[in-house]
């Protein structure tokens, strides 16, 4: 079997969601995978050395220079394929998964599994996410052609199978349903509430206030213009409340850093320090304007901040997730009748063991055997 990506390249999401994946084929389903990444030329060799690294059954090959020669990717994949001997094809994303269904043509491949991060032809033209007018006009017969082609889908949301349903008239039960999940070899303990508080007075944080977090880049569907209203109106109303910001900096127009600086704190760490700060918070932030790409979404920092024992304020309509907040009592959604400075208080260790076992019990992937063995019986059989 092959994973392939086309145009990803390695980053904390690529490993999650990637060769973690890979990495949960090979040793806990037993199941042998060879990853097969198409990327930029761009920092190729370092690229290459990290995705090996992460997974060292790779195959790294660099894409051909510019957006829209994309097509041209399968000549390579056409000589790679040739000695693979693959039943069966992963692919990431309708660019790979129009390449595998060229070999599947050819009879290099024999099934092919769509793996969708999102809704395709939304993204591309709701955000900034490709330069060229080309690829944006042909992304929604791409999507359609390898949604109805395809032997099987991956979707990570049933709100993205609801937007096939809606946009493209899909009527197929040959899907399964797996959300962005934690990493296989996260690991995470709670802290006591000393060492919370000694973290939180290092930071400034007295002992009466309030601590979100919001964890991520400052990439457009983010929202920050959502989430600088958001935050401008709490701290009127509620000045004991202040936001940690891990990201590499804040916009210069953040009015809510301009107008309660004392309020914002912004803060850049590596990798493997986030969960430290994470975890002596009071909530974690997904705030999302209103768009298809964030419907259909399945952010990865909603599994994360749960894992760390956060309950999560989150916008309406963010993938499955809101409801998940309403269902399992674990934040709070966030609309026009949220009375959120009266429902704000301070974590508990209590909650944080609540939220920690939320994530566990519903976001590993190791909750999701059912569906990647359904997976794997639909592409090898």
């Amino acid at each position: 079997m092959i994973y392939l990506t086309y145009n990803d390249s390695p980053s904390g999401v690529y490993y999650s969601q990637v060769t973690d994946t890979c990495n949960y084929f090979q040793n806990s389903l037993k199941h042998p995978i060879s990853l097969v990444a198409i990327i930029s030329l761009r920092n190729f060799f370092e690229n290459r050395k990290k995705i090996k690294s992460q997974y060292p059954n790779s195959i790294v090959l660099p894409m051909f220079p510019k957006q829209r020669n994309w097509k041209w990717n399968i000549i390579t994949l056409f000589f790679v394929s040739l000695f693979c001997n693959s039943k069966g094809v992963i692919a990431r994303g309708p660019f790979a998964c129009s390449f595998a269904l060229k070999l599947k043509k050819w009879g290099l491949v024999k099934k092919v599994c769509f793996d969708a991060r999102g809704a395709y032809t939304a993204e591309l033209n709701e955000y900034t996410v490709v330069e060229d007018e080309g690829i944006k006009n042909s992304i929604e017969q791409l999507e359609k052609e390898v949604l109805f082609d395809a032997d099987f889908r991956l979707a990570v949301s049933s709100a993205l199978v609801d937007y096939w349903k809606k946009k493209f008239g899909y009527v197929s039960t040959s899907y399964v349903i797996i959300p962005c999940t934690l990493n296989s070899n996260i690991q995470v303990s709670l802290r006591d509430e000393l060492s919370i508080s000694k973290t939180k007075e290092a930071l400034g944080i007295k002992s009466n206030e309030i601590l979100l977090v919001y964890s991520g880049s400052v990439a457009a569907w983010q929202s920050f213009e959502v989430m600088d209203v958001f935050l401008y109106n709490l701290f009127v109303a509620k000045p004991n409340v202040k936001i940690l910001f891990l990201s590499p900096f804040l916009p210069s127009e953040f009015m809510s850093a301009k107008g309660f600086p004392k309020n914002v704190i912004q803060q850049w760490v590596l990798p493997n320090e986030v969960e430290a700060f994470l975890s002596v918070c009071d909530y974690g932030l997904i705030l999302r304007e209103f768009s298809i790409t964030n419907k259909v979404a399945s952010p990865i920092k909603f599994a994360e901040y749960l894992l760390s024992g956060l309950p999560v304020i989150i916008s309406e309509n963010i993938g499955d997730f809101s409801d998940f907040v309403m269902r399992e009592n674990s934040g709070i959604v966030l609309n026009e009748q949220s009375m959120i400075s009266e429902s704000l208080q301070k974590n508990t260790l209590s909650r944080r063991q609540k939220m920690n076992a939320l994530a566990t019990t519903y976001l590993s992937k190791g909750s999701y055997n059912k569906e990647y063995n359904r997976l794997i019986e639909a592409i090898l059989t």
